[in-house]
């Protein structure tokens, strides 16, 4: 039973991740046209506490769900490469996500959010360009080895038997 509990905590978790910085990657080269300086810093202002602490408290959730399902899969760590590989590269994204993407990002909302008096004409906008490619430069390693690891992760989980017998059990 704390197993499906874990894994379902688990689960959503990497859903709530994945679809978060996929929204962000995706507002951030599809919308950009539609932003204003004083939007962008309204944005800002009214998400930050969320944006910010719940996406930490999100890596922490699924950090410490995924090495306590780890740790009760009856397949062994070593011997099952698909596992080593994702925890490797899940331990990667997290680095990569405090490292670089949440100073950059805490970077780009305090000068957004000091510029929120300038109009359209005086923002600078080639400066708003360069933040949102530095951004995305440190987003798409994050993503792609988030993704990677989920993926390594769920075939490594598929070939354990305490999976296969919880699902089944819940189907």
């Amino acid at each position: 039973m704390l197993f499906t509990i874990l894994l379902i905590i688990h689960l959503l978790c990497w859903a709530l991740y994945l679809g978060g910085m996929a929204s962000d990657v995706t507002t951030k080269i599809l919308f950009d046209k539609w932003r204003t300086p004083a939007l962008m810093a309204r944005m800002y202002q009214k998400f930050q506490f969320t944006d910010v602490w719940v996406t930490q408290f999100q890596v922490a959730l699924l950090f410490f769900s995924g090495v306590a399902i780890f740790f009760m899969l009856d397949v062994p760590f070593l011997g099952n490469i698909p596992l080593a590989a994702g925890l490797v590269l899940f331990i990667v994204s997290g680095v990569l996500f405090y490292t670089r993407l949440l100073p950059v990002q805490g970077r780009i909302e305090k000068t957004t959010a000091a510029a929120a008096h300038l109009s359209d004409a005086d923002y600078d906008w080639d400066k708003h360009a360069r933040d949102d490619k530095e951004w995305l430069s440190c987003a798409n390693p994050v993503v792609l080895t988030s993704f990677a690891a989920f993926i390594l992760e769920v075939y490594a989980a598929g070939q354990s038997s305490l999976i296969q017998n919880a699902v089944t059990a819940t189907l």
